[in-house]
């Protein structure tokens, strides 16, 4: 349906081109599908999964040469945002138990 918008994608070899309609439902290829599903996602977790308890969102910034050498490196970008969690998690846990907490849990 390409009323919906499209693609036009051409070989740089063969000269080959082919039209792609955007309601694609594929993940990365069309924005709209993307965003639609981002919403429907954001609805889901915000009145189905997360518990009505107090929440705390972190975002996390580097500095842009980190920032590139983390979008291409796997494994880096793993070993960083683990080591991230477990810091939050230590401090979350001793926070909870200072406050009396029994057997506080750390979910992300």
């Amino acid at each position: 349906m390409l009323k919906e918008g499209f693609v036009y994608a051409k070989c740089g070899d063969c000269n080959e081109s082919i039209v792609i309609a955007l309601s694609c439902k594929q993940r990365g290829l069309c924005n709209s599908c993307d965003t639609r599903r981002g919403i429907a996602i954001a609805a889901h977790l915000v009145d189905e999964v997360i518990p009505r308890v107090k929440i705390r969102q972190w975002v996390i910034t580097f500095p842009h040469d980190l920032r590139y050498l983390l979008a291409w490196k796997a494994d880096l970008r793993g070993w960083v945002l683990a080591a991230i969690m477990r810091a939050l998690e230590r401090h979350y846990v001793a926070q909870a138990h200072a406050r009396g907490g029994k057997d506080p849990k750390f979910a992300a």
